[in-house]
């Protein structure tokens, strides 16, 4: 019962920490966008280009976190099923590594 206590924690504790984390993406992604869409209003090229950066990188950033929250999930479910006495599905894993495409 301590362990599946424990492992509900830590899943709590990664949904919050991806939904933070997911957010602050967001809105700097959205700020970035006001920010090329004013550089063309405004005909301003070097914030056109800081702005596209900038962009790439929280996209890069994003797709990084999303990543990392996909494999630790990945991990605290199977422990959950495991701890359940239950195999986990493989098809997700089949479909996820595109062997069903």
């Amino acid at each position: 019962m301590e362990r599946q206590q424990t492992l509900l924690k830590k899943y709590e504790a990664l949904v919050s920490e991806w939904n933070t984390i997911s957010l602050v993406c967001s809105v700097a992604f959205s700020a970035c966008f006001i920010g090329v869409v004013l550089g063309l209003i405004f005909y301003n090229t070097s914030a056109i280009a800081i702005s596209i950066v900038v962009m790439f990188v929280f996209g890069g950033f994003e797709y990084k976190s999303r990543k990392e929250y996909v494999e630790i999930k990945e991990d605290l479910e199977e422990e959950m099923f495991k701890l359940a006495g239950m195999k986990k599905a493989r098809t997700k894993e089949l479909i996820r590594k595109g062997l069903w495409w």
